[in-house]
């Protein structure tokens, strides 16, 4: 068997070592491989081998803080003692230094500002702690928004582009992941399951043609404890096979915050000039 093995070319080895790999993974981990790649074998390798590098790591994992993993820099300053002319420089400085040490940052709200991202991870994120995992071409990333939420952002950019352009758009509306799992409100339709709700909204879409959305802006935001109402105007073209119905009004999406599992979640969607 020896003999047979060492007359193996180079990509034959790779890809006996990528079979062995498996049927380690498979003992070891009870892992159901299936993974199949059309590349080169070497690719399989590498994945493999990172595959295998985290399982073992993950499995009695050893913690630190960020700060520890990346080194314990001495070298950034004190975010009082930069600049506005120089702040940018400093973040982009320390976000390199990071991802060159596996450790990411990331932020979804435009309006958090650099200074603001900046300070949060010399005086916050360094002292977190992480899972102390070294596998070659793994980025342990952090969302600045999980710490400090900016729910206005949050709840305009869904009521406009998971709820108004969903609503008149031609796809079905089947995705309410959104949305509060009962006591749904569209219109004059009160009390509605999710079903329920999926109903009217696609019943609504098949009388048309077309549905073209000419425009549809957010006009404020406001909050009231756990509710929050979005409101904004729109413009839209309804196509029939023998006319075209155009309509600009006013919308509104009102949210209830969830406290048992911290999410705002879509309750009421008040649509004017439609009858559904």
């Amino acid at each position: 068997m020896s003999d047979e093995f060492n007359k193996l070319n180079a990509k034959e080895e790779i890809k006996a070592e990528n079979e062995f790999l498996k049927m380690k993974m498979m003992l070891e981990h009870g892992a159901d491989i299936h993974f199949s790649c059309s590349g080169p074998p070497e690719i399989e390798n590498d994945f493999l081998k990172y595959i295998m590098a985290f399982e073992s790591q993950s499995a009695n994992p050893v913690y630190t803080t960020v700060y520890k993993k990346i080194g314990s820099p001495a070298h950034f300053k004190p975010v009082a003692g930069i600049s506005d002319t120089d702040i940018e420089a400093a973040y982009d400085e320390l976000i390199d230094y990071m991802h060159a040490r596996g450790v990411g940052l990331g932020c979804c709200s435009p309006n958090i500002s650099t200074r603001e991202l900046y300070r949060f991870v010399t005086e916050e994120l360094f002292e977190k702690e992480m899972a102390d995992m070294n596998v070659p071409g793994m980025m342990s990333s952090f969302i600045y928004d999980e710490f400090y939420p900016d729910h206005e952002y949050d709840n305009t950019r869904i009521a406009l582009g998971e709820c108004i352009r969903y609503i008149f758009s031609k796809n079905p509306f089947d995705f309410m992941g959104q949305f509060d799992k009962d006591n749904l409100r569209i219109n004059d339709h009160i009390n509605l399951s999710e079903q329920d709700f999926q109903v009217i909204i696609n019943r609504f879409k098949e009388l048309f043609n077309e549905i073209n959305l000419r425009y549809a802006e957010v006009e404020n935001c406001s909050f009231n404890r756990n509710n929050c109402t979005v409101k904004g105007k729109y413009g839209v073209d309804l196509v029939t096979t023998h006319d075209t119905i155009s309509i600009d009004d006013i919308w509104s999406v009102e949210f209830l915050f969830l406290e048992d599992c911290g999410y705002w979640y879509i309750t009421k969607v008040l649509l004017g000039g439609i009858h559904l």
